[in-house]
This record gives structure tokens, sequence and C-alpha cells, in this order.
């Protein structure tokens, strides 16, 4: 009861900080985890045939691959184009921030046409963007804002890693997150379903921030991947290597490499 009294008290003093802070993505990110959990409530905890599982990790990863590619850049442009033109110095300055960070992911996309499958190289987009210069932000040409980041982890990994990186990042979480909907996963129905909502919520938050640069935000990463590896284990104690683990090990070592050689 102890333990359970001061997760309680944790988890109130979080939700207040996040009323003091008023930061809009992570609300995002706890409203889509609180929908998807109680989906997968009504549902009556779906669950997927582990065989199923690699169908759905790759189906899943080419999807949003081509989502990243050819669509999500098409729906910038038909919004940039209803935002206010440059000449007009006082609407540029009452540019919101999705706006604003709209204008960066265009730019983005122009680096990534330079390099589509390998990317620019890891840690090179502050330094790659300065040759696209933002006229429409008025932040950049008035004030000497330099951008560091385009504030959406995806667009990062396809700009600096390219389409066989955003791939593989894209198949190892839905890996793991359809693992958790295993018909075999030894964790207990209500830690898969947080587990699962959890994973949702933190992609909401990496397609409107840089959680991967924080580390509060690796920490929750590294526990939701370590919580939904440990699911997927064997119920046998019996040490083995399957061919699944070994495959899994050799994406990350290629995840890796692609992340830091480039």
């Amino acid at each position: 009861k102890l333990w359970y009294r001061l997760t309680l008290v944790t988890i109130g003093l979080q939700f207040s900080t996040l009323l003091l802070l008023r930061t809009r993505t992570v609300w995002m990110a706890l409203v889509v985890s609180a929908l998807i959990y109680f989906a997968l409530y009504l549902l009556k905890n779906p669950q997927i045939k582990a065989s199923r599982v690699w169908i759905y990790s790759l189906i899943t990863s080419a999807l949003g691959s081509l989502f990243f590619i050819f669509i999500f850049p098409m729906i910038l442009n038909v919004y940039a184009s209803r935002l206010p033109k440059s000449d007009d110095i006082t609407q540029i300055a009452d540019l919101g921030t999705i706006a604003e960070r709209s204008k960066v992911w265009i730019k983005t996309y122009e680096l990534i046409e330079e390099n589509k499958y390998w990317g620019i190289g890891s840690g090179n987009w502050k330094v790659e963007i300065t040759r696209n210069s933002l006229p429409d932000i008025y932040k950049v040409q008035d004030l000497n804002i330099i951008f560091n980041r385009p504030h959406n982890e995806f667009l990062k990994i396809l700009a600096e890693n390219g389409i066989i990186g955003l791939f593989l990042f894209l198949f190892i979480f839905s890996y793991l997150s359809f693992s958790l909907l295993k018909t075999d996963s030894i964790l207990n129905v209500k830690a898969r379903r947080y587990l699962f909502s959890g994973f949702m919520g933190f992609l909401v938050i990496m397609f409107f921030s840089f959680p991967i640069e924080r580390i509060e935000h690796n920490l929750i990463l590294t526990f939701l991947l370590a919580m939904s590896y440990f699911s997927i284990q064997p119920q046998s104690k019996e040490a083995n290597i399957s061919f699944s683990k070994l495959l899994i090990a050799v994406l990350l070592i290629i995840s890796v490499l692609l992340m830091h050689l480039f």
C-alpha cells in the first residue's frame, strides 16, 4: 500500500507539472494514449498470433515510410499555401507554432531530396539546414534565431539516415508494439495495454518534438522497450537463441551503423 500511495502522489505531481508548463504535445500524447487504452479495453484485448507479428510489423513500417515520403509533404504544401505571404510582416510575426514548424519541415524535405536512401548523415541536419534559408520565418530573419532540430524525430531520421534508416526505426517500434499483443506474451493483459498505449503516446511526442535528445524521455523509452522485449521472451528459462532474436540483434546493429557511420 505504501508504494501504491507513493505512485499516486508521483502521478499527481506529474499532472501538476503539466498544468503549470502547459505542454501541448504531452497533453496530446496523453489523450492519444488514453483513447488507445480504452479502445483495447472495449475490443476486449485483441491478440495477434506470434507468426503474424513480423508481417504486421513489416506492413506498418512500409506504410509509415510511405506516409512520410509521399503523403506528409503533400499535406504540408497544401497547408503552407494557406499561410500568409512573407511580405506582410505583421502576419509573419504572429505565426503559430505549427505554422512555423511546417515551414521548417518543408525545408527539411529539400534536404531529404538530396539523398533519399542513406540521408545526409547523423547529426548533420542543423548544419545542412543553414543552406536552405527560411525567409518566411520572422524569428530567423529578424531575431537571428537558429533552428537546431526540425521538432519532428521522424523527419530528422528520414533526412539524416534516409529511407532505409526510417524503415528500420519504424520496424523496431512496430515489432515491439505488436509483440505486446501476442497470444503467448508473459505479461498480464493490463500491463500490455499500458505499454502499448504508452508506445503510441511516445510516437505522438516524437512527431511534434525531439524526445530522443532529452534524458528523461530516453528513460521512459528505455523502460518501454525493455518491458516490451521482456514480454516476448519465452516462458521457459532455458537459454536459447532463436532466429527472431538473432534478426532483431542484427537490425539493431544495422540501425546503429546507419545513424553513426553516415
